[in-house]
């Protein structure tokens, strides 16, 4: 789907776009197990468009390359010419993340614009790292430092709460009985399709309903029993965690992922993800470098808590908050020592990740009160609006399907293709006993295509509902 009609009015002579320089932004995703990327453009007053969406030609560097050049160098329309050079000599940053392949994608594309002869004595393009991946990639670094066996109950809450009944996990869903019992959608949430703030949401959320979840367990634990079943290997591992002796513990990590993101993560990511100016920007990343200081040097998770309870947040996050207030108070000395040491652990892996992306922010050539995007929430947009729409139509096609199907089956003696009889002249020939055995031939026929048929449309089509 290249160049939106819209996007192409808006970059015409009296169009909506301003024409001082622009930024690009580039991210790929993933649609029926095939990968599909968007470029998209943002002018100096962030005004936003869309340029492409396509299938990716590759997952290496060149291959990404080649894809983003085939976009910004199209020139099978007169007017596809006007506007690629023209976004070409305006053109002065690359909104990515930093994964290796895209680094070098990157670099790639920026040696090819500094030989285009559009871009003649301009200075060279320049990368902005994406800061909605840096502040997920923040959140996973400290997530590293937790137990192993909190990480394993953390995917378990994400296979049994969060994931969606049709991506292939629906036998351990507890979705439904979630929803039966408290009246809300389940808030947990997964990583298909999305991994931002999985981690902070699910930590929150199960320390707010962890009751909750253990009576869903409980009321499915005995309906299966009664059928003479058992609760899926998931859905027993979380049972059994929730209600050992170690579910302290792991709750006080929780909290402390919880913690973690509403005092560093959390704040960094409301700045950049606003239309907020560069001198902003700057000032919100000395701020978490300075907070991460601070925890190395001796802050612990009490004083950590005390100073978020006078900051502003969501009422379910201070609900959090205080619940998890009152768990540290109860905890003993060993626990807190273990405790401080894993957000020391999760800190320092951390800021290993704003060691290597705030350089590059920092590097930016912008005034102070300049105004660029810092995150790839707008590609991600495009994403989901996409994916619906295919949704929609690959519903619409298999409806259409089935009421074809139908159609058929109405004439199926017809064009079966059995080799049976057929015609009305020869069956005359035929004795009593032949033409019972003509006629039962096609009904056995009929009742098999029937099946074929709804195994291979109306079961694909109730999946597909359901997802």
């Amino acid at each position: 789907m290249p160049f939106l009609r819209v996007f192409s009015a808006l970059c015409l002579p009296g169009g909506g776009f301003v024409w001082g320089h622009f930024t690009v932004g580039y991210d790929e995703s993933s649609l029926d197990q095939k990968s599909i990327n968007a470029m998209c453009i943002f002018d100096e007053n962030n005004k936003f468009g869309v340029l492409s969406i396509s299938n990716t030609l590759g997952t290496k560097g060149l291959e990404i390359e080649e894809a983003m050049a085939k976009i910004l160098y199209d020139e099978s329309t007169p007017t596809r010419a006007q506007i690629t050079s023209g976004i070409r000599r305006k053109l002065r940053f690359v909104l990515t993340d930093r994964c290796p392949a895209q680094e070098n994608a990157n670099r790639l594309l920026i040696e090819r614009l500094a030989n285009d002869e559009l871009r003649r004595d301009l200075p060279p393009v320049q990368q902005i790292v994406c800061m909605m991946h840096h502040v997920a990639h923040q959140e996973k670094e400290f997530s590293e430092a937790l137990s192993t066996e909190t990480e394993a109950l953390m995917q378990n809450i994400r296979m049994c709460l969060g994931y969606r009944q049709g991506s292939g996990w629906k036998k351990h869903n507890l979705a439904p009985g979630f929803r039966a019992l408290t009246k809300i959608k389940t808030p947990f949430v997964s990583t298909v399709g999305c991994r931002f703030g999985d981690t902070y949401t699910n930590s929150l959320n199960i320390l707010e309903y962890e009751n909750e979840v253990r009576t869903i367990l409980d009321s499915l634990a005995e309906k299966k029993l009664k059928d003479k079943q058992k609760l899926t290997e998931k859905q027993q591992a979380l049972k059994e965690c929730l209600t050992s002796e170690d579910w302290p513990r792991m709750r006080l990590e929780f909290g402390l992922c919880m913690v973690m993101w509403l005092h560093i993560t959390g704040p960094l990511h409301t700045v950049v993800s606003r239309d907020t100016s560069f001198g902003t920007v700057k000032a919100a990343l000395m701020e978490c470098e300075d907070k991460c200081k601070m925890i190395l040097d001796g802050m612990t998770v009490g004083d950590v808590v005390a100073e978020l309870k006078n900051q502003h947040m969501s009422e379910q996050a201070r609900k959090s908050l205080a619940l998890y207030e009152g768990w540290l108070n109860q905890s003993n000395r060993h626990e807190l020592e273990a405790l401080q040491e894993t957000m020391v652990n999760g800190v320092m892996n951390l800021q290993k990740k704003v060691d290597r992306d705030v350089p590059i922010i920092r590097a930016l050539e912008l005034n102070h009160d300049e105004k660029v995007p810092y995150t790839n929430r707008r590609c991600e947009s495009v994403f989901a609006v996409y994916k619906a729409l295919h949704k929609r139509l690959m519903s619409m096609n298999s409806e259409n399907k089935a009421a074809v199907t139908r159609a058929r089956m109405n004439n199926t003696p017809r064009w079966l293709g059995e080799k049976s009889v057929n015609d009305q002249a020869e069956m005359l020939k035929l004795s009593g006993e032949e033409r019972k055995m003509v006629i039962e031939n096609r009904r056995l026929a009929r009742e098999r295509w029937e099946k074929e048929i709804e195994d291979k449309y109306f079961k694909d089509l109730e999946s597909l509902v359901e997802k």
